[in-house]
């Protein structure tokens, strides 16, 4: 999966896998994870129990977990974030300059990785891709991206107003790090983890009105809509195929497929200029 990016990418997947309120110590529950953790050397597994500087986040709906890499400065000393006794130290002492909001249940196909390779490429600072006409969303949950080393301080203060509430009657471990007083069960942040969306609420109300100034997006249907204006527009840079996995963001074990016929052509605006020929762009 990572590999479709290239060498030099670490794959960072926040867990809660049911260990007990009161438990100290390292260690996974889950064999499985625990042999992958060994295994994969490029992995990190965040116990979501006891997160450097954070500490415990479970009470956060578990979809925004895997934005906490924008406040983090390294990806190193993750001493209770990951069971990996077989990885390098050297591994863990990276620093987390770009980092990809992903689901785990989607493929990371060329397409997907060639959008990226030219958002690394450019001078923008934050990433997003729309590739279905069902990505309404200004910023889909698992398909945008950041240079964090250029967004840290806007970072941290997105995370400030996801937190503030009213009579905050105490402090959490994320409260400290961003020296703001808040409830554990704090606004936006705090959602039932049956309702969908509420990571993509978050994005939308605290990160994409000082993100879309320094954005680049990749949006195959709504290139010329002004609710998703951003600093610079791109045609997808690779054309559409025809199967599964054909769009990003589709559910692997639904096979899930954008149909080639006319009801999905994409407008003319968001072709590319010297491709005005792909229908399915």
């Amino acid at each position: 999966m990572r590999s479709n990016y290239g060498p030099g990418w670490t794959m960072r997947v926040y867990y809660d896998d049911g260990g007990h309120e009161d438990e100290e110590e390292d260690g996974l529950a889950d064999p499985g994870l625990c042999r992958l953790a060994c295994a994969e050397v490029d992995l990190d597994l965040c116990d979501a129990r006891k997160l450097p500087m954070l500490g415990d986040v479970r009470f956060a709906f578990p979809m925004v977990w895997r934005f906490f890499p924008g406040l983090d400065p390294q990806v190193g000393f993750l001493r209770n974030c990951h069971w990996s006794s077989c990885k390098k130290l050297a591994a863990s002492l990276h620093q987390v300059d770009v980092f990809l909001s992903r689901d785990l249940d989607s493929t990371i196909a060329e397409r997907e990785a060639e959008a990226v390779k030219e958002f690394l490429h450019s001078n923008s600072s934050f990433h997003v891709m729309r590739d279905h006409p069902a990505h309404t969303a200004e910023v889909l949950g698992g398909m945008w991206g950041a240079k964090a080393n250029e967004l840290r301080p806007e970072f941290v203060e997105a995370f400030k107003k996801l937190h503030r509430v009213r009579n905050p009657p105490m402090r959490s471990n994320i409260a400290r790090q961003l020296t703001l007083d808040i409830p554990l069960q704090s606004g936006v942040l705090r959602r039932v983890r049956r309702r969908k969306g509420t990571d993509q609420e978050a994005l939308a109300r605290f990160f994409w009105p000082w993100a879309r100034r320094r954005t680049m997006a990749h949006d195959a249907y709504f290139c010329t809509e002004a609710r998703y204006a951003a600093a610079l527009w791109r045609p997808f840079p690779t054309r559409r195929r025809r199967g599964p996995g054909n769009f990003v963001g589709g559910v692997t074990r639904n096979r899930a497929e954008l149909r080639l016929d006319e009801k999905w052509q994409c407008p003319r605006d968001c072709r590319p200029q010297q491709h005005q020929d792909w229908t399915h762009c």
